[in-house]
């Protein structure tokens, strides 16, 4: 699947730099007292080893072992990791733990439409054009929608338009929040 996704950027106007970015994933840690970080993400490809399909939470170390490709990291800094952060974090995950994968017709519509991101020129001809959302998430939209959650990025961000791709370098501006360059650690 992650090399359809990225011949299916590079077609539709990823930079070479970064169309092969396939996936997007999440660290998860309670607060501080508690240090085991984990792996929160919307996938279909973690059936094998961890029996989980959809939104799910796993040992990072473990996820790291078990992903099949690279792995890249970018660190959010420059706001507060408070007890009302972590606990929203906490209802963030209720709420969100257990949801599909984007399935089905509107599933690859919504996939599609969000790799092809023409909502951009669809909002030039239609200023109150409003996307619209499946109840299963796709890899990008859980972490928006956590990035929401905390108010870390900008509230006209849509978070089923934003490919993988779009995270090497594009998000910056959408985010309130310092980001570091990209590094890897597999």
């Amino acid at each position: 699947m992650s090399r359809g996704i990225a011949k299916f950027q590079k077609y539709t106007g990823a930079p070479a730099s970064c169309y092969d970015l396939s996936h997007l994933a999440g660290v998860y840690r309670e607060p501080p007292s508690r240090q085991i970080p984990y792996c929160q993400e919307s996938t279909t490809g973690n059936k094998k080893w961890s029996a989980k399909s959809g939104t799910q939470m796993n040992n990072f170390a473990l996820w790291l072992k078990m992903y099949p490709g690279r792995v890249w990291a970018r660190k959010l800094s420059g706001f507060d990791r408070s007890k009302s952060f972590y606990k929203a974090d906490a209802l963030f995950w209720l709420r969100h733990r257990g949801r599909k994968y984007e399935s089905g017709i509107p599933g690859a519509i919504e996939l599609g439409l969000c790799g092809l991101r023409l909502h951009r020129h669809v909002r030039r001809f239609f200023p109150n054009y409003v996307p619209k959302f499946t109840d299963e998430l796709h890899c990008t939209e859980l972490q928006a929608k956590r990035l929401h959650c905390h108010g870390l990025i900008r509230s006209s961000t849509w978070e089923n338009k934003l490919p993988p791709w779009v995270w090497f370098s594009e998000i910056d501006k959408h985010l309130l929040c310092k980001i570091s360059k990209l590094y890897r650690i597999k």
